[in-house]
């Protein structure tokens, strides 16, 4: 099992964080097939955004047709706010996540741990959405090489 980083106003433990990056608003795939990786990402103004902490895991997940986790890594520091141009000043936060083979929601969905996360339960709702240290098992457990320690 993974440690808790944190917990949500509902008590739920958060194990780590998971942002959405949607291919009709850009080609975060394409952006990783030249770099390699993404250093940073916006979020959604909220208290969410607050709990956000260097060290914790970060996962990103394409929408879409192609859904499922495309980079991971850590947060390197804490949300800072930005002008993001039409969005108006957001929360942006600095990370270290790297390009992985794809693990498409479908195959997560074959493990039931997985089908009560909140990128399938609340697939609208901002940046970031929070992974449960089991969810966060269920992810590292199809990428070739887990970046995050266990307990």
């Amino acid at each position: 099992m993974r440690p808790e980083v944190a917990h949500l106003r509902s008590g739920a433990p958060v194990g780590g964080w998971l942002c959405k990056a949607n291919p009709a608003v850009w080609d975060v795939e394409s952006h990783l097939a030249v770099h390699g990786r993404v250093d940073r990402w916006r979020l959604m103004r909220g208290y969410r955004a607050e709990l956000v902490a260097p060290g914790h895991p970060f996962v990103l997940w394409l929408t879409g047709p192609r859904a499922g986790v495309i980079a991971v890594g850590t947060v390197t520091g804490p949300a800072e706010v930005h002008d993001c141009g039409p969005a108006g000043p957001r929360p942006c936060c600095p990370v270290d996540a790297v390009a992985v083979a794809p693990v498409r929601k479908a195959t997560l969905l074959l493990d039931i741990g997985f089908q009560t996360s909140e990128v399938v339960r609340t697939p609208r709702s901002g940046n970031p959405l929070s992974l449960t240290p089991d969810e966060l098992d269920l992810i590292g457990d199809h990428l070739d090489h887990d970046p995050w320690p266990r307990s």
